[in-house]
């Protein structure tokens, strides 16, 4: 029984850590998105 809780543990742990690491880099994605649109609407087309 061991094993498996450890196996458990160590799954959930995983999780935790793949769902921090993807909700850190998604708000950067997102804001390097506006600040390109921003840069963008700010250059004139000629």
């Amino acid at each position: 029984m061991s094993i498996i809780l450890k196996v458990l543990s160590f799954s959930i742990w995983l999780a935790i850590m793949i769902t921090i690491i993807i909700g850190n880099l998604r708000p950067q994605r997102i804001i390097e998105n506006q600040e390109k649109t921003k840069l963008r609407n700010k250059v004139p087309f000629n």
